[in-house]
C-alpha cells in the first residue's frame, strides 16, 4: 500500500513538472499569408477561388496544409503556418489552375503577396462524337 502511494504521488510530481515544462516553453512563432485574385483579362476580383497552401519538401507533400477561399474582394488570408517554403494551388471552376512556387515565410512574419494573383479563363468545348478539348 505504501509503495503504491509512493508510485501514484511520483507519477503525479512527473505529470505535473511536464505541464509546467510545456507552459513555460515558447510557443512556436506563426507565420501569416494573405494576397488576392483577380480575373487576368477584365482585371476584377474574384470571390470563392479556392487557395490551397502545400509545404515543399514536407514528406505529405501532396496533401494541403492550410486552405481557404477568397472573399467578395478577392482577398484571402491564412493564419498559424510555420516557416518554411510553401507552394499555393489557386483553383475555380472555369479558369486554369494556378500554381505559386517559392513562397518563403520566415517564423513569425506577416506577408501580403502583391500584385494580384491573375486567373485566366479556361474555354471547354466539345462536339458530338468529338473528344474535348481545352484553350486557354
Amino acid at each position: 500500500m505504501k509503495t503504491h502511494l509512493i508510485l501514484v504521488a511520483t507519477t503525479i510530481l512527473i505529470v505535473q513538472l511536464s505541464v509546467a515544462a510545456m507552459a513555460a516553453a515558447p510557443a512556436p512563432q506563426t507565420s501569416a499569408l494573405g494576397g488576392s485574385v483577380i480575373d487576368s483579362v477584365d482585371h476584377h476580383p474574384l470571390a470563392d477561388v479556392q487557395v490551397d497552401v502545400f509545404a515543399d519538401g514536407a514528406v505529405r507533400a501532396n496533401k494541403a496544409i492550410a486552405t481557404t477561399k477568397t472573399r467578395g474582394d478577392g482577398s484571402f488570408s491564412l493564419l498559424g503556418l510555420r516557416g518554411g517554403t510553401y507552394h499555393l494551388e489557386l483553383s475555380k471552376r472555369g479558369y486554369a489552375l494556378e500554381i505559386v512556387t517559392g513562397v518563403l515565410l520566415a517564423p513569425g512574419v506577416k506577408i501580403r503577396i502583391s500584385p494580384p494573383f491573375g486567373l485566366r479563363s479556361a474555354v471547354v468545348t466539345m462536339g458530338i462524337g468529338q473528344s474535348m478539348e481545352t484553350r486557354i
